[in-house]
């Protein structure tokens, strides 16, 4: 009888780990960056602030030209949508824009220092309004 306790405790024990895992894997994938937003680090480390920070980035705007792709910031350019469920809609855009990839970083860093999105917004604008191109009509 103690046999059989212990064989049902342990199927018991590895149908929880079993499901454990299964869930954590599931969660895991939710939020997964997409491959072709890994194609180089910073192109991944773009793609990371944006699901981290988007309290910054979607206040910074873009001058790529994406305005036309109805987006409202440079976060669009990775993110098209978070879920309520927290899942993540993803744009592939930002992967291919070295624009785009280049003022989440250059916003990352500067967030880093400790400068306010204000700081951040005025010296992306100072630096890529020269380009010529239309930002994003981005709300501050």
């Amino acid at each position: 009888m103690k046999k059989l306790k212990i064989f049902v405790l342990a199927i018991i024990a590895t149908l929880v780990f079993i499901i454990g895992i299964y869930f954590s894997n599931l969660l895991s994938k939710q939020n997964k960056i997409p491959d072709y937003a890994q194609r180089t680090e910073e192109v991944k480390l773009a793609y990371e602030y944006a699901l981290s920070n988007p309290e910054v980035l979607s206040k910074i705007p873009c001058y790529c030209g994406c305005y036309k792709l109805n987006h409202q910031s440079v976060e669009n350019c990775f993110v098209k949508e978070f879920k309520k469920d927290g899942g993540v809609v993803f744009e592939k855009h930002g992967a291919y824009c070295g624009m785009c990839y280049s003022i989440a970083l250059e916003a990352k860093e500067l967030f880093q220092q400790g400068k306010d999105i204000s700081e951040i917004r005025q010296y992306i604008d100072n630096k890529y309004s020269k380009y010529g191109g239309r930002p994003t009509n981005t709300p501050l």
